[in-house]
């Protein structure tokens, strides 16, 4: 990504004599927020991206104080140049009221890398102060070095402000990719400045992955200033849990300025996936203010600490000329990912074959449309970045396989499962499974569920021919595709009595015990590559994001040697993390705070990309405990 900053001053003008008018950029960052905090977006295709900033005066009170001003023009921010304004693909663009197809202002232009101010033809005026109004920018985006055109400062996500619409397919709120480099230029009335009063805006960012119930945790204080006047001191009111901080910036945050705070933030009594605070300004300067703002942060709150090991599905066919092409780089990545992880594969979606299972068939619902092969899905979830929890074939490398992989290793688990098989004198199989539900919303309404496969890998192609490599080879396929291709992840047997799995029943304390009832090992299955796949789950046919894997567990294989994972627990006091393919350092234990170093005693922040070497991860958890670890990056 290549972030150029084009260090233009703000356009404030102070009003030096009656009758002077001033003019601004009002929005959710700074003029100049820190080049570290930025991130690219887009969708890396060949089509329209168009995104706008949202001043709506229900969700931000503030931009209500500024009826009588003028929106003159767009400030905005693009990664690279975007001269196409002969095309007119490339424009500012003003809404007023709701996001439609025609803008009210619209301006065609040519856009620079870095920042851009480019005014409208003729200004709108703010005579409805409670009507929303929208600006922003279009550009074509091109593959290349053309693509991912979006900047967005990670710190902030003010709900409500920032928007997408991606191929004219319809506007998507973005808000949790922080907040867009998007600003309106206004004109204030002659005479007046309705920003004089005291307004800002706070968001709570950079918790930890995991943090516990009724403790408090780590985390920066984003704060945006929406006045002309600086502000030295203010007060954040949360609720859940009902309570006020008092901060004295160690520097007045300058007007329409920013400034990011480290501080500790209490949590709530309240478990769950999904817990949500909410802060706001509610004191400016010792005074009492109307809160500018209110912003939502959402935490996993869990005095449980599990690791996740994570359930890749592959949904294939021997029929399927492409399969082929992407199990052998998904392979690849398995290979070498080195991460805990277990792999199934479902013979469905473009065709039935010998594989088949009923479940297979069943499971097509996760398409939420037209099924095709191939594809992938991780742990059954709508991963960071992603809009489907199906993923589709990549180009000729195990990498993007391996980001995949590890972005579900880092999820937070739900459950801890663990799973055994013994086989009797008369050679009848008994499997057992039990573990513990996390208590919270994945579970507060019982709507969980256990599968449990067996499951046989490196199968031969004898007898079980594919199509890709048997016949219909692609030119450009691996030269060794045909030597190394076995058929993995196959369903022998589904024990669960339901197909898509059985309601699990769970104690108060969430623990759960399931024996099947035995059966007899199939003389076709190889005892040395058949084990036993279980993982809890989540079922929803209507709504996708719903449909998430808890926590998977393999067991040894039917003769006893070990399988792909065996099932992991962590324990209260253990220190996990993971380091993903970027070199980018994640803690997946409930903390507090952590701290990283180098061995010569340099500390780099957490958000550092890390080189190889040898790194001193320090962690305080949430009980007060210290842990360190020696953390080696290859």
């Amino acid at each position: 990504m290549n972030l150029k900053s084009i260090l233009t001053p703000a356009l404030l003008l102070a009003a030096a004599a009656a009758g002077a008018q001033s003019t601004t950029h009002f929005g959710y960052v700074a003029d100049n927020p820190s080049l570290e905090d930025l991130s690219s977006q887009g969708t890396n295709k060949n089509l329209w991206l168009e995104c706008a900033v949202g001043f709506d005066p229900a969700t931000v009170p503030y931009f209500a104080s500024l009826k009588g001003a003028k929106i003159t023009g767009v400030r905005c921010y693009l990664r690279c140049d975007y001269k196409q304004k002969a095309q007119g693909r490339t424009t500012i663009n003003l809404y007023a009221g709701e996001l439609s197809d025609t803008p009210l202002l619209t301006k065609t232009t040519n856009f620079l890398e870095g920042w851009n101010e480019v005014l409208f033809d003729e200004p709108y005026e703010i005579t409805d102060p409670e009507l929303p109004i929208f600006v922003g920018y279009r550009v074509f985006e091109l593959m290349g070095p053309q693509s991912l055109p979006l900047v967005s400062y990670s710190p902030s996500g003010v709900t409500g402000s920032y928007y997408a619409n991606p191929g004219r397919t319809g506007w998507v709120d973005n808000s949790d990719r922080g907040s867009l480099l998007v600003q309106a230029i206004v004109e204030l009335p002659e005479g007046s400045d309705p920003m004089a009063a005291p307004g800002a805006v706070a968001q709570i960012s950079g918790a930890p992955r995991i943090v516990a119930p009724e403790a408090p945790f780590a985390a920066n204080l984003y704060v945006h200033n929406f006045s002309s006047s600086p502000i030295e001191s203010f007060t954040l009111t949360t609720t859940n849990p009902d309570r006020t901080y008092d901060f004295t910036p160690a520097e007045p945050i300058a007007p329409f300025g920013s400034t990011l705070i480290p501080t500790e933030i209490y949590t709530s009594d309240e478990e769950g996936t999904d817990v949500k605070i909410t802060a706001c300004v509610s004191a400016i300067n010792g005074s009492e203010v109307t809160p500018a703002a209110t912003t939502q942060t959402t935490l996993y709150v869990s005095k449980d600490n599990f690791l996740r090991v994570p359930l890749i599905e592959e949904y294939t066919s021997q029929k399927c000329v492409n399969c082929p092409f992407m199990a052998y780089y998904l392979e690849k990545a398995r290979e070498n990912v080195g991460l805990p992880h277990i792999f199934v594969a479902h013979h469905s979606g473009y065709a039935y074959d010998s594989f088949t299972q009923q479940v297979d068939k069943e499971l097509e619902y996760l398409f939420f449309g037209e099924p095709s092969n191939p594809q992938a899905t991780y742990d059954r979830t709508i991963l960071p970045g992603k809009k489907s929890i199906m993923n589709g074939a990549y180009v000729a490398e195990w990498e993007p396989y391996a980001e995949l992989i590890t972005e579900a290793y880092n999820l937070p688990a739900f459950a801890t499962i663990n799973v055994s098989h013994t086989t009797a004198d008369d050679g009848q199989i008994s499997v057992s499974v039990n573990g513990r539900v996390a208590q919270g919303d994945v579970s507060a309404d019982g709507l969980v569920y256990l599968s449990t496969y067996v499951v046989e890998d490196k199968i031969s192609r004898d007898g079980y021919p594919q199509i890709g490599v048997d016949a219909n080879v692609d030119p450009t396929a691996p030269g060794d595709l045909a030597a190394t291709y076995r058929h993995n992840g196959v369903i022998r047997r589904n024990l669960s009595t339901v197909e898509l799995g059985d309601k699990l029943d769970f104690d108060a304390d969430g623990n759960f015990a399931v024996t099947y009832e035995p059966f007899a090992a199939d003389a076709k299955w190889d005892p040395d590559n058949t084990h036993v796949v279980a993982f809890i789950h989540r079922i929803n046919k209507e709504v996708p994001a719903d449909n998430y894997v808890l926590n998977a567990a393999d067991s040894p294989t039917l003769s006893g040697k070990n399988s792909a994972i065996p099932s992991v627990e962590a324990g209260p006091e253990a220190l996990r993390w993971i380091v993903d393919a970027n070199g980018r350092l994640t803690v997946t234990t409930a903390i507090h705070s952590a701290r990283l170093f180098t061995t010569a005693g340099r500390e780099l922040p957490l958000s550092a990309r890390l080189t190889p070497g040898i790194y001193i991860l320090r962690a305080i958890l949430p009980s007060g405990a210290v842990r360190s670890e020696r953390i080696l990056v290859r």
